[in-house]
C-alpha cells in the first residue's frame, strides 16, 4: 500500500510538470520525472529480474531484508566482513528472508562455508510449489548432502543422500534450481542432486526447521559463514525445456557364476527392461569393477543377478558400502543367495535384507500380492503363477522391510515372501527371488515388476505405479 501511494503522488507530479512548464523546460524535467518515478519503483517494488545475475539478497553489510530464526537455542547471528555468520547454537541458528520469494522456476546461488563446528553449515531451506524442502550441506557428522524430505525421508536416507569430504574454512559455491518437473543442486559446478518432483511428496523434517519457511538459511551446531546470495526466475523458456528428455538412468548390471544360464538370461532381462524404464545398461559377467571402492560412482542404480559361491572381502564391502551410501540396489533371485561360502555373507544378507539358505525343488507355484496400493505392485495380478522357478524358502527377513509378494510352498505349505524393498542405509533396495530362469524372466508381468522395482529404487516410480515423467522406455540397452 505505501509503495502505490508514494507511485501517484510521483505520477502526480509528473503530470503537474506537464501543465506548468514551457515545452523545452517540459522535455528536460519530463526526463527527471521518468528518472524520479523509475527510482521510486525500484526503490519501493523489489521485483525478481529474468535471467542475468539476478536479485541480490545480501548486501555484506546489514541484515537488511532478513529476519534471525526464532530457533531455540540459537547462536548470535551478525554481519562480519562482508559474510553473514551464523555461529554455532545448543542446535539451529538461521535467518528467513522477509520480502518476495519465487515458489518454482528459480535459481539461487551463494558462497558457503564451514568456519567451525561438526555437522551442516548450510541448511537452505526453499519453496517448491505449495511445498517447502531443505537443502541439507555437511550434516549427520559433516559429510551429508541431500534434501529433507522426499516422500517423508531426511537427507540422510533418500536417493539425494551422498557423502562428501567438505572441508572446513574452505569457500563452497553452492547452486540450487526448483523447477515444476524436478531439484537440481550443484556444488562447485557439480551436479549433486538431480531428483524428480512429479508425484513426489515434498516436505519438511518435522521440527524447528519448520521456522524457516518460506526461504531460510541455517546451521545445525556450527558456525557457518555466508555471502554472494542472489535468486533469480528462470525465463519460461528455460524453465519449460530445463530437461525435457532426461538421460537414461545408468545402470550396472552384475550377472555371473553358476548354476543358471546368466549368457542366456542377462540380454534378455536388460533388453526388455530397457523397452519399460528409459535407462542404459552396462553389463558385466564378473565382479571385477567391485574391488574398486568407487565402482558404483558412475552409475544411478546397480543391479546384481548373481550366484557366486564367493568373493574377495573387498569385493562384498565395496558392494555394500555403495548401498549403505545410497546407491539404488536391485537384487534379483541367486543374489540373495550369493556368497554363502564368505566370511562377509552375513553382511550381504544384511544389504538385501532377507536371509534365505535352501529352495524348493524347480517347479511352478503360485504368488499372491500382499500390497494392494504399493506402486511396484499395483498392476500385478493378484494370484500369479510361475510355470517354472525356485521358491526360496524365507529363513528371517528384517522387520523394517515391506513385503510385497508371498509364495506358499506346494510341497509343504509354508509360506515365503518373494518380493520386498528395504531401505538400507541411505540406499534403497528393491529385491526379488523370482527369476531362476527364462519360465519367469519371460513373463510381462514379472518385466514390469523388474521395471517397477528398479524404478522405485531410483525414486523415479510414481505413486500410480507409471514411470514419471521423462522415464518410460526408449529400448536402449
Amino acid at each position: 500500500m505505501n509503495r502505490r501511494r508514494q507511485l501517484n503522488r510521483a505520477l502526480r507530479f509528473l503530470a503537474s510538470v506537464l501543465k506548468s512548464t514551457s515545452l523545452v523546460r517540459q522535455r528536460r524535467t519530463w526526463c527527471h520525472a521518468v528518472l524520479l518515478t523509475v527510482a521510486v519503483v525500484s526503490a519501493t517494488s523489489p521485483v525478481l529480474s529474468q535471467g542475468g545475475d539476478g536479485q541480490s539478497l545480501f548486501d555484506g553489510k546489514t541484515l537488511k531484508g532478513w529476519k534471525i530464526t526464532d530457533f531455540a537455542g540459537r547462536g548470535e547471528v551478525n554481519v562480519e566482513n562482508g559474510q553473514l555468520m551464523l555461529h554455532s547454537g545448543l542446535m539451529l541458528t538461521g535467518v528467513s528472508w522477509t520480502n518476495e520469494i519465487p515458489k518454482s522456476d528459480y535459481e539461487v546461488s551463494l558462497e558457503a562455508m564451514k568456519v567451525d563446528g561438526g555437522d551442516f553449515f548450510c541448511g537452505l531451506t526453499f519453496p517448491v510449489k505449495d511445498a517447502f524442502c531443505t537443502w541439507i550441506v555437511g550434516g549427520w557428522g559433516g559429510g551429508v548432502v541431500g534434501l529433507s524430505s522426499i516422500d517423508g525421508l531426511d537427507a540422510s536416507e533418500n536417493e539425494t543422500t551422498k557423502y562428501m569430504k567438505l572441508d572446513s574454512r574452505r569457500w563452497y559455491r553452492l547452486r540450487l534450481r526448483v523447477t515444476k518437473e524436478k531439484i537440481e543442486t550443484w556444488i562447485d559446478d557439480e551436479k549433486i542432486v538431480d531428483q524428480s518432483i512429479v508425484d513426489r511428496r515434498i516436505s519438511l523434517r518435522p521440527g524447528d526447521i519448520d521456522l524457516s519457511k518460506p526461504f531460510g538459511l541455517a546451521t545445525w551446531q556450527t558456525t557457518g559463514a555466508l555471502r554472494d546470495i542472489k535468486v533469480r526466475r528462470l525465463a519460461a523458456d528455460r524453465a519449460e525445456n530445463t530437461n525435457p528428455s532426461p538421460a537414461p538412468l545408468k545402470a550396472l548390471f552384475l550377472t555371473g557364476g553358476g548354476y543358471h544360464d546368466y549368457k542366456s538370461l542377462a540380454p534378455h532381462l536388460t533388453s526388455n527392461l530397457s523397452k519399460l524404464v528409459n535407462a542404459r545398461f552396462t553389463t558385466a559377467f564378473n565382479l571385477d569393477a567391485l574391488t574398486n571402492a568407487t565402482f558404483a560412482d558412475p552409475y544411478d542404480v546397480v543391479v546384481y543377478d548373481v550366484c557366486f559361491d564367493d568373493a574377495p572381502d573387498v569385493v562384498l564391502e565395496n558392494a555394500v558400502q555403495a548401498a549403505r551410501n545410497g546407491k539404488p540396489a536391485v537384487m534379483i533371485h541367486c543374489a540373495v543367495h550369493a556368497f554363502r561360502q564368505s566370511k562377509k555373507v552375513h553382511e550381504w544378507e544384511t544389504c538385501c535384507g532377507m536371509r534365505s539358505k535352501v529352495h524348493d525343488p524347480y517347479g511352478p507355484f503360485t504368488v499372491v500380492k500382499l500390497d494392494q496400493h504399493d506402486p511396484i505392485t499395483k498392476a500385478f495380478p493378484d494370484d500369479w503363477k510361475t510355470h517354472g522357478d525356485e521358491l526360496y524358502q524365507t529363513i528371517s527377513i528384517d522387520p523394517q522391510s515391506h513385503q510385497l509378494l508371498q509364495a506358499k510352498s506346494p510341497r509343504d505349505s509354508r509360506e515365503h515372501v518373494v518380493c520386498w524393498t528395504y531401505q538400507f542405509g541411505g540406499g534403497r533396495v528393491f529385491a526379488t527371488t523370482l527369476g531362476h530362469d527364462l519360465k519367469t524372466a519371460a513373463s510381462p508381468d514379472y518385466l514390469q515388476l523388474l521395471a517397477n522395482g528398479l524404478l522405485w529404487a531410483c525414486g523415479k516410480l510414481g505413486d500410480n505405479g507409471k514411470p514419471v515423467a521423462g522415464y518410460v522406455g526408449k529400448a536402449t540397452p
